[in-house]
């Protein structure tokens, strides 16, 4: 047998990097491709927001880690998607420096603690009280 390696694999994304030269890897591509699998609301909602990040947080300001970040929440739905873009924005999270790292936990912990959240909601805002029907109302 040889000791020589054959592949090696990212566990992350897959990329074979003894298959593959450097000038093949295209981060735009695969980026174009993670977007179109996305409907076009939300699209339009992330590129904005993504822009944003991009203009007020230097460090966040490449096509590498918009890629990594659109990876990263592939697997979440849409509708979490958009709530935890919807919390970023209201926050003003991008002028305090918090670029996609916080955006993506923000989209993580809406998703893993949604019914704990709407419980906590229903506490501090209260319930919509039933709905009367008009035989029901002593006039």
């Amino acid at each position: 047998m040889s000791d020589e390696i054959t592949s090696f694999n990212c566990p992350k994304c897959g990329y074979d990097i003894l298959t593959h030269k450097d000038s093949n890897y295209n981060p735009r591509k695969r980026l174009t491709e993670l977007k179109l699998a996305r409907n076009k609301k939300l699209n339009r909602l992330l590129t904005e927001t993504l822009n944003l990040i991009k203009e007020n947080v230097p460090s966040d300001n490449s096509v590498a880690k918009e890629y990594y970040f659109m990876r990263d929440i592939q697997q979440f739905p849409d509708n979490v998607v958009r709530i935890g873009i919807h919390k970023f924005l209201e926050g003003h999270h991008q002028y305090d420096g918090k670029g996609f790292n916080y955006l993506k936990s923000i989209i993580k912990y809406t998703e893993t603690n949604k019914e704990r959240q709407y419980q906590l909601e229903q506490k501090k805002l209260g319930k919509l009280p039933k709905p009367q029907r008009k035989g029901d109302i002593d006039e």
